[in-house]
């Protein structure tokens, strides 16, 4: 048997539901393999599966490549890039954490990191980066880990999550974070509340977040009132490419 503890979090009501929906999602993947086993469970709120059967190891091998696994703080090194979930956003002000390690450990993006990589060092406070780029708890980032210190990590937000962010303002698209629900459940919302049309795409970040992109000329501000009381448990960040430029007045290429 092989057990894996996933780069994925199940949070909030009904966790075990949710886990039953994110077990059938995996399912599908490995439907065609060899498996005897495979048993789900939250761990901290990280998913951890276990694996047993003929194709156990390629069955591993292919969930692994899928959503990624959380590392023991211990196995973590400088250079390594990983993925982390945005936890108490905007509660510290010189920093934004990243849970991202089995243990009780939490990553910190530092203030100077964010304003070099996201708004060229304006020197602007933690709250407004993060409404800006549309962080809203649990919105997963990949980041790099720069040193370990005492059990304290501090790293910086990778060139390829930098890259998905400028890529995201050159489109010039509002975007609207969602957390903590799945994309069935955004697709009902969005088709009750009669917003499927202003929706060009729904993009994964991870099983309880999705980010929308908005059709040209639709505002994300303008989907929360709507989608808000069909998605009780979620969060909303939005993600204004207009807003951004306008507000800090730099040029992003």
């Amino acid at each position: 048997m092989i057990e894996l503890l996933l780069a994925e979090k199940i949070y909030g009501r009904n966790p075990i539901q949710k886990l039953e929906l994110f077990g059938h999602e995996v399912m599908r993947h490995i439907q065609d393999l060899e498996i005897e086993v495979v048993d789900f469970e939250i761990v901290k709120e990280w998913v951890k599966v276990a694996i047993s059967g003929k194709d156990e190891v390629a069955a591993a091998n292919f969930i692994k490549k899928v959503y990624g696994e959380i590392r023991s703080l211990s196995e973590a090194s400088p250079g390594d890039i990983l993925r982390g979930f945005a936890k108490d956003v905007g509660k510290f002000g010189y920093g934004l954490y990243l849970d991202a390690f089995i243990e009780e450990k939490d990553a910190l993006i530092p203030l100077y990191s964010l304003r070099e990589s996201l708004v060229a060092n304006e020197k602007l406070p933690l709250r407004t980066i993060v409404k800006y780029f549309g962080i809203v708890e649990h919105m997963p980032l990949e980041f790099i880990v720069r040193k370990i210190e005492d059990e304290k990590v501090e790293g910086a937000l990778s060139p390829a999550q930098i890259r998905d962010f400028m890529e995201l303002i050159k489109d010039g698209l509002d975007a609207l974070i969602v957390t903590g629900a799945s994309r069935d459940q955004i697709e009902e919302a969005l088709d009750r509340s009669g917003h499927s049309i202003d929706v060009i795409k729904i993009e994964r970040l991870s099983f309880l977040c999705h980010r929308l992109i908005c059709k040209e000329n639709t505002m994300a501000t303008g989907l929360i009132p709507e989608l808000g009381p069909l998605l009780s448990e979620s969060l909303f960040g939005v993600f204004s490419p207009k807003r951004i430029i306008k507000s800090l007045k730099i040029g992003y290429e």
